[in-house]
């Protein structure tokens, strides 16, 4: 009887493929939806000077658009000025971040789809499991936290889901992305979880007495 061959590590599923699309275009979103600063809710009375200040980059700011001009009646008379300030170590930060999220929902769907049976699952994976949902959770409920240590990194922490920035958090499409963005940091965590559990077992193997 011939013996299945193992598939190869870059023939991907089918529904990988789907997962790393959505996760990509997730992401993209997060990168180039314009959030609006505080300033954009003062108003302005005509024939005054407006400033907006607007940021792009998730999960740090990458670039800063600073828009001015004078406020006229009707709007479409108005020529604003746009001033432009970019911030590559951010840029370089927000690409990592994105690369990882995508290598770690491709890693996961793998992992879960190769499976001889994809439905029975351990006691200890159900546990890692369990530990990911509520590491997904506290960062859902406590974004500041998560946005003062891209702070203490050096970096503008990026809110487009904020409430007190006017962002595209409470439409459909702001939800799918948050979804699939919080579905891409659970496979993150559950990989550092897997693997980080591998090398200790593989240590405590090594350093073993014979």
């Amino acid at each position: 009887m011939n013996s299945v061959q193992p598939r190869r590590w870059y023939r991907l599923h089918f529904l990988t493929w789907i997962a790393v699309l959505l996760e990509c275009t997730a992401l993209a979103y997060c990168q180039v939806v314009r959030q609006f600063g505080p300033l954009a809710r003062n108003g302005v009375p005509p024939g005054g000077t407006y400033v907006v200040e607007c940021y792009f980059g998730w999960p740090a700011v990458f670039e800063k658009q600073i828009i001015s001009g004078v406020m006229t009646i009707p709007p479409t008379a108005d020529r604003p000025t746009f001033k432009y300030a970019w911030h590559f170590p951010s840029l370089a930060f927000d690409s990592l971040v994105s690369l990882l999220l995508v290598i770690s929902v491709m890693w996961v769907m793998e992992a879960w789809l190769r499976k001889p049976k994809r439905w029975q699952f351990s006691i200890r994976a159900l546990g890692v499991w369990f530990a990911v949902v509520a590491v997904v959770l506290t960062i859902l409920k406590q974004r500041s936290i998560v946005q003062k240590w891209i702070v203490d990194l050096g970096f503008a922490p990026g809110r487009p889901f904020e409430p007190h920035f006017e962002s595209p958090g409470t439409d459909a499409w702001g939800w799918a992305t948050i979804v699939a963005m919080l579905f891409g940091i659970g496979c993150f965590i559950w990989c550092f979880i897997h693997q980080t559990s591998r090398a200790a077992s593989y240590l405590m193997r090594r350093l073993k007495p014979v």
